[in-house]
């Protein structure tokens, strides 16, 4: 306005005048340029908001779909082991395997029972025999008794159709077969006698000789148990390589006549294959995952092979039972929540060895026995599935 007036007062020339007035018309073009950018960053700024809430939708939509499938396989596990009579509680479903799919992508949808189609089919001929548990330490061979015992009748022995154990020694090696006699077992005949073999994951069964070794030793032969090597620190168990002297530890197993091994790996190794090379007699070898996951599929197969009947309504070993048996231990027995529980446990920390001892183990165990038994070694630090 104060322009204006100049102008009217003819205080500023023509050539300023229209100099002013081109500015002004400028000025007032970039202004209106201005206000439509704004106008559109607005728009843009709001679509864009607009797209983020529905991406954040789209995920908490795709995250309550991946919640809910989550749900659903957990109470389809939860379903299966209620058909076997196992109740869980909410507290214990926690501690079970995401999925009945998880379980079966790592040890496999149906059951492997070493030597069913060499004896059930063919060999035995439906005799009608015993059958005997065996098997390494903490490998289920107490589930194994109680499962066979409950749920399968052979008509020739209806006051004692399965034994606690084969006669020589449920945990004794193959070679004492026929060559040592346990307590009680004097009067047996041998030849009536179809052992089933347990057999266990070598590294959920490493991480369980930890908890209870039992009658073997390992770091310092003078020591019948291996209390010196559990702990924090280097020495954690189960200390297949000595951290210091990176030697291999050696294993002590017995009390009495002790035998000398390698490593703990080893001995996996020589008492398993001695029952899948043995030539005294028929034999089965059944793997503790399929007792836990497969139980009914398994016991029929085992009883019908020992010429045996199943029971329709067949009992399952649901918790961990603390009763003694003259025969056996008297140590907690297995029960099928309890190992779900241990094998979640391995599932998500598979490489809970140190690297050392997940080394030699890879490199030791025998790889045709793992493949026998359908087992894997768990990811190396730094691996990544192919």
């Amino acid at each position: 306005f104060a322009f204006s007036r100049c102008l009217c007062k003819g205080q500023v020339s023509a050539g300023v005048a229209m100099a002013v007035s081109r500015t002004l018309v400028v000025v007032s073009m970039m202004l209106a340029v201005a206000r439509t950018w704004h106008f559109h960053f607005m728009q843009w700024n709001i679509a864009g908001s607009n797209h983020m809430l529905s991406m954040l939708e789209i995920s908490l939509e795709s995250s309550t779909r991946r919640s809910s499938t989550l749900k659903r396989r957990r109470i389809r596990l939860v379903d299966h082991l209620q058909t076997l009579g196992i109740n869980v509680s909410e507290t214990e479903a926690r501690d079970l395997p995401s999925s009945l799919d998880e379980y079966q992508a790592y040890y496999g949808y149906s059951p492997r029972i070493i030597g069913a189609e060499e004896y059930c089919q063919g060999q035995l001929g439906g005799a009608k025999m015993r059958l005997a548990p065996a098997g390494l330490f903490n490998t289920g061979t107490n589930l194994l008794a109680q499962l066979l015992e409950k749920n399968c009748k052979v008509s020739t022995y209806e006051e004692e159709p399965t034994y606690w154990m084969v006669p020589w020694g449920k945990h004794s090696f193959a070679y004492s077969w026929g060559k040592r006699t346990a307590k009680n077992y004097e009067e047996v005949y041998i030849s009536e006698v179809l052992p089933v073999v347990a057999v266990r994951d070598p590294y959920e069964w490493m991480n369980a000789m930890c908890r209870n070794p039992y009658v073997v030793a390992w770091g310092d032969e003078e020591h019948e148990k291996s209390e010196p090597f559990h702990g924090d620190g280097a020495y954690t168990c189960p200390l297949l390589v000595d951290p210091d002297t990176n030697e291999t530890v050696p294993v002590m197993v017995g009390k009495e006549e002790k035998v000398k091994l390698p490593s703990l790996a080893h001995y996996w190794n020589d008492w398993n294959r001695g029952y899948v090379e043995v030539t005294e007699g028929p034999r089965l070898m059944v793997r503790l995952e399929d007792l836990v996951m497969y139980p009914k599929e398994v016991v029929t197969t085992l009883c019908d092979c020992a010429g045996g009947d199943p029971i329709e309504d067949m009992q399952f070993l649901a918790q961990s039972a603390k009763e003694a048996n003259s025969y056996g231990h008297g140590k907690e027995l297995t029960g099928a929540l309890k190992a779900w529980q241990r094998l979640a446990s391995r599932m998500k920390d598979p490489t809970a060895f140190l690297p050392q001892d997940a080394t030699f183990a890879r490199s030791s165990l025998s790889q045709d026995l793992m493949q026998l038994f359908g087992y894997q070694h768990p990811l190396l630090e730094g691996e990544e599935l192919s």
